[in-house]
């Protein structure tokens, strides 16, 4: 019976481990990603710096690239409105010109082929300067694709807002993977 069981335990038994087998990391959503970055501001120390929590937060919200991009994406939002305003407003275009010109009188008809097309005038004129300076000035009356794109830019502007506060609550609420490696069990 002894032997029974002990060929019995032997064969079901594992092989003992000093150390759990190496996982592979955790994957992080790309939602996420962004929260759990950085963007590093001022010099690098070796001194420990003592902060309370509150500057703990500050610096996370100032410094976090999470909230970084989302402020960024408000920012993209409003100059795209801006640009999208634009087309609402009137098309205004200018052009100025300067041509020196020589002008044969005979080749517009004046003048006979063998004299002068006018007393005391030669056939050839010139050279002399020609300025033409011109404006022009269009609108449309209605322009609805244009009101409505402006529209959506503004609601567009108000989704980004949001966002962004959502990712100021995110970023100081949400710990960074070393502070968690670092917490206490």
């Amino acid at each position: 019976m002894k032997a029974v069981s002990l060929v019995l335990t032997l064969s079901l038994a594992s092989p003992a481990m000093a150390q759990p087998p190496a996982t592979a990391p955790a994957q992080v959503s790309p939602s996420v990603a962004p929260f759990l970055g950085g963007v590093p501001a001022g010099t690098a120390t070796t001194e420990v710096l003592t902060i309370t929590v509150f500057d703990a937060i500050v610096r996370a919200l100032q410094h976090n690239l999470g909230v970084l991009l989302a402020e960024e994406s408000v920012e993209r939002a409003r100059g795209v409105r801006w640009r999208m305003l634009s087309e609402l407003l009137p098309n205004v275009n200018g052009r100025v010109s300067e041509t020196r010109q020589k002008i044969n009188l005979q080749a517009f008809g004046f003048g006979s082929p063998g004299g002068p097309s006018f007393p005391g005038v030669p056939n050839i004129v010139g050279p002399f300067n020609v300025f033409d300076a011109r404006v022009s000035v269009s609108q449309s009356v209605v322009d609805l694709a244009a009101l409505n794109d402006a529209r959506a830019e503004t609601h567009h502007i108000e989704a980004a807002r949001l966002t962004w506060l959502s990712a100021r609550a995110s970023s100081s609420r949400t710990p960074h993977p070393v502070a968690l490696s670092l917490a206490p069990l």
